[in-house]
């Protein structure tokens, strides 16, 4: 009688499979271990500063105030913060440097004593000593910033701020009177050519009726030359140095002389200046 032969199943393809799979599995978590983890890419970290200043008012010693000799002062000027950091004690912005013109005993760097913040209007202030001897004295400033730089007022930040006095007594030859503007008959434009130096000024004056337009222009080689106007029966200044349009147009508020001062703030300057005055 022949006997029954039952074959066994074979597992060898199975265990192969198995085995594939095991590795496949082992070789992935593997390079996922080793993978780096995706930097983290910091979106709070401050905006730079933007450094912007503007004037608005002398709060003390007006232009051209006369002064004794020998005397303490303090100059304080009210400024707007224009930029987008604050200025005062542990800020971006923290004192005053001394930028040009005679120092008059004070330190190269005054402290700020108040925080002016971004888009406010403050206060700041250095205290000056007036010479012995008699003379007209300019002293310039600039806001300093704590990484060393300075910078002024005005949309470029190059122009200073300023106090300029007159000390009492003798002393040097006074300045000359200022030139007067003609203007030829039937016409309504005045023009002069001029050289100035800093440190000094070209003086002009040119008498109009209350309500007329006045246009004052000024050109200089890149623009060093500018001009400021003050009234010469009321003695308002109707435009300061320290505004740095080289086209300036206003509605005159009086009847009277009104004079026009040049000036640069470094070197010589050649420039033409004109006026031009509607009938």
């Amino acid at each position: 009688m022949r006997a029954f032969r039952t074959d066994r199943p074979r597992h060898r393809g199975l265990g192969a499979g198995v085995l594939l799979i095991l590795v496949l599995v082992a070789s992935s978590l593997t390079a996922a271990a080793a993978a780096p983890e995706p930097a983290i890419t910091a979106s709070n970290q401050p905006a730079p500063c933007t450094y912007r200043a503007a004037f608005v008012a002398d709060v003390t010693v007006p232009d051209n105030t006369a002064m004794p000799p020998n005397t303490a002062f303090m100059k304080v000027w009210r400024l707007r913060n224009t930029g987008t950091c604050a200025w005062g004690p542990g800020k971006p912005v923290d004192a005053l440097a001394f930028a040009g013109g005679s120092q008059l005993g004070a330190p190269a760097l005054v402290p700020l004593t108040a925080v002016i913040n971004a888009g406010q209007v403050g206060d700041v202030a250095v205290t000056l000593t007036t010479p012995a001897a008699a003379g007209t004295y300019r002293s310039e400033w600039k806001l300093h910033r704590v990484d060393g730089l300075t910078f002024g007022v005005g949309a470029a930040g190059a122009t200073p701020i300023y106090v300029k006095f007159r000390v009492l007594g003798g002393g040097p030859t006074p300045p000359p009177a200022p030139q007067r503007i003609q203007f030829a008959a039937g016409t309504t434009v005045g023009s002069v050519q001029g050289t100035v130096t800093f440190g000094a000024q070209k003086s002009y004056v040119l008498g109009a009726r209350g309500g007329q337009a006045m246009v004052v222009t000024i050109v200089s080689a890149n623009e060093v030359a500018n001009f400021a106007i003050t009234g010469g029966t009321d003695g308002q200044p109707y435009k300061r140095l320290v505004n740095e349009d080289r086209y300036f147009t206003m509605v005159l508020p009086a009847t009277q002389d009104y004079r026009i001062d040049v000036a640069t703030p470094g070197g010589t300057a050649s420039y033409i200046l004109s006026v031009a005055i509607a009938p």
